[in-house]
């Protein structure tokens, strides 16, 4: 159930009408249940065609504004930050200014009861059709009634039933949101929650796709670097060259800040490779004197570690 703020419903104000003006009530509702529909199903296309997700939240956005008539619309996300504070990301309708100054909040707290803050904070949506009465809009009525509007909706944008934003409509005229519009609106909302859901899925997915490719980037380079040794071995005159052409280049391709070669003797079996070592101490022979007595290090050369 929406939650009203500051007036009473269009529905409630057309029993006291004549039935003339009743008439002509019902027609204008007609027309904006039937804008709404365009709004629904303009949205749902744009769910289905946007290539990414800032992409979708602008196109919402701007088909809200031109296709609904509206004043102003915009989306906004919910932050994790410890003043709940609520961030737009995307608007429509020249309402840039405006938004800079709000201040939103999803917490319990005075900039958060408002229609944006509080369809976040209770998952539900929230009008205020006369922000001129209502209490809750006191922190952004003055900037509003500046901008024209004189009435604001906000629609929560549920996932997996958690609040991750709104999308908010503001209206020149007060009493713009009525059940049945606001039920529309919110589909609208639920439609481009799961178009924001399906693009950050798509977008894992890319990037799991990418990660993989690049593991095997990576063991392709490092086979063709471990076979390069080999053949290095095989035509190596002697065991420090191998050593410093071969394994020196592959430590420092595999990531090596620094290190040193521990050779304690001619054969290659008893060469040592360290890496991120501090080479000072290597150079001292601190480190190697502990575990080979009178062994010196060679550090890799500059070169080989830079490339």
């Amino acid at each position: 159930m929406d939650r009203q703020h500051g007036a009473t419903t269009l529905e409630s104000d057309c029993r006291e009408l004549p039935a003339g003006a009743r008439q002509s009530w019902a027609e204008q509702e007609l027309l904006r249940l039937n804008r709404a529909l365009r709004v629904l199903s303009a949205c749902n296309r744009a769910v289905t065609a946007s290539r990414d997700e800032a992409e979708l939240l602008q196109e919402v956005c701007r088909i809200v504004f031109e296709v609904g008539g509206y004043g102003a619309v915009w989306v906004s996300y919910a932050e994790q930050d410890p003043g709940r504070s609520v961030r737009p990301v995307a608007h429509a309708g020249g309402i840039g200014n405006y938004l800079d100054g709000l201040k939103l909040s999803w917490a319990d707290a005075p900039r958060g009861r408002g229609p944006t803050g509080t369809a976040i904070r209770t998952g539900q949506p929230v009008a205020s059709q006369e922000i001129q009465a209502d209490p809750h809009f006191l922190p952004w009525r003055d900037a509003a009634l500046a901008e024209g509007y004189r009435s604001v909706a906000a629609m929560p944008l549920l996932i997996d039933g958690v609040a991750v934003g709104a999308l908010t409509v503001c209206a020149a005229e007060p009493d713009a949101f009525d059940r049945q519009e606001l039920e529309l609106l919110q589909q609208t909302a639920s439609d481009l929650a799961q178009g924001i859901a399906l693009r950050r899925a798509e977008l894992k997915r890319r990037q799991a796709d990418e990660a993989v490719r690049q593991a095997e980037r990576v063991a392709r380079e490092h086979s063709a670097l471990i076979t390069a040794a080999l053949e290095s071995l095989r035509l190596a005159p002697s065991a420090d060259s191998f050593v410093r052409d071969a394994l020196g280049t592959i430590v420092a391709r595999l990531g090596g800040s620094g290190g040193a070669l521990w050779v304690t003797s001619d054969e290659l079996r008893d060469t040592r490779v360290a890496i991120d070592y501090d080479l000072e101490r290597f150079r001292s022979g601190d480190e190697l004197e502990e575990h080979h007595p009178g062994k010196r290090p060679q550090p890799f050369p500059l070169e080989l570690l830079q490339r």
